[in-house]
């Protein structure tokens, strides 16, 4: 039995750190994986966790595609639901991942985003 709950405990402690938020993305982060910012949006927003905001490109199969990228510390949980609901609205795709908000014009340059950050 003692086995039984050791198991037990030790494939929870693995799901959870699995499940964490991982390591804080940054702006170096996200320019290591091809990110190139434009312009500066971080105003447009009114949250104050916001480290900073960028709209720019990010090459995806030799083509550029648009990526605007939001930088928290911590994502506010109001934020998630506003952000999926703001994207939506002119027609982008968006995720969230650990601490930063991406928008993309296609589904394609998120998930290409989201793997290359995982």
């Amino acid at each position: 039995m003692k086995y039984l709950a050791f198991l037990f405990i030790t494939v929870l402690i693995l799901a959870l750190g699995a499940c964490g938020s991982g390591e804080p993305i940054t702006l170096a982060g996200l320019e290591g994986i091809g990110f190139k910012k434009d312009s500066n949006t971080t105003s447009t927003y009114d949250y104050e966790d916001i480290n900073e905001a960028w709209d720019g490109e990010i090459t995806i199969n030799g083509a550029p595609e648009f990526l605007e990228v939001v930088i928290f510390s911590s994502v506010p949980d109001d934020f998630r639901n506003r952000w999926k609901i703001m994207t939506m609205a002119i027609s982008m795709r968006s995720s969230i991942i650990n601490n930063i908000a991406i928008a993309c014009e296609t589904q394609e340059t998120c998930d290409y985003v989201k793997d290359k950050l995982r």
